[in-house]
């Protein structure tokens, strides 16, 4: 059985089926996304080292104008005041070889200061993510003192193959040795790190 023309949705109508669909996993009412299933159970685990960005990697969902993000923290905080905290959100570009630096926020050392807390922080300027583009979310801190565990997944102490997370469009892992977030870099610099580095994110209006 075939589908008539007059069957097929394309735009807007598109766009509804298409937020219909993640509604109740990564979609608000009002507005904003989660990276990961929202209805997942969540675990402590997700740890950060110094001068190394922990990547998750998402397709989004809802074309949406967002101004902020929100992370949580685990069981462990980050300790005395750090050098540089920052949240960035990285576009895949079409070559689907590079990604690029869309929206950041700027450095506050009093985020991820508490246990088991949310931390939001507006973007140095609003940002129009587009759905279907393919996004890297990016943690990076500087800091002589302790590190913060994040929330993520449930499987988060698990170890998952370098080959699953890295395959492109990556969904998990790490650039070190960073001073600040980088405007740009390849997809090949992106390397594993286990356990899993993931961890939940908001993108909220």
């Amino acid at each position: 059985m075939g589908i008539a023309n007059s069957d097929i949705l394309h735009g807007a109508d598109l766009d509804l089926l298409y937020e219909d669909i993640f509604e109740h996993s990564h979609l608000y009412d009002g507005g904003g996304e989660s990276v990961y299933d929202r209805n997942a159970i969540l675990a402590n685990g997700s740890a950060t080292t110094n001068q190394r960005m922990n990547l998750v990697g998402f397709k989004c969902k809802r074309t949406e104008t967002i101004t902020k993000a929100t992370l949580a923290t685990g069981t462990t905080a980050a300790g005395a005041t750090p050098t540089v905290i920052k949240y960035g959100l990285y576009l895949r570009r079409p070559d689907q070889l590079n990604y690029d630096l869309v929206a950041q926020t700027a450095h506050d050392a009093a985020l991820l200061v508490a246990a088991n807390t949310n931390y939001s922080k507006a973007f140095t300027a609003p940002y129009n993510k587009i759905r279907g583009e393919e996004y890297l979310f990016g943690l990076l801190i500087v800091s002589g003192a302790a590190f913060p565990t994040l929330l993520g997944p449930n499987n988060i102490t698990l170890t998952p193959s370098a080959n699953n997370m890295l395959v492109p469009p990556i969904r998990a892992g790490v650039i070190g040795s960073l001073t600040d977030l980088p405007a740009t870099f390849l997809s090949s610099a992106v390397i594993f790190s286990s356990p899993m580095q993931s961890f939940q994110v908001l993108l909220q209006p």
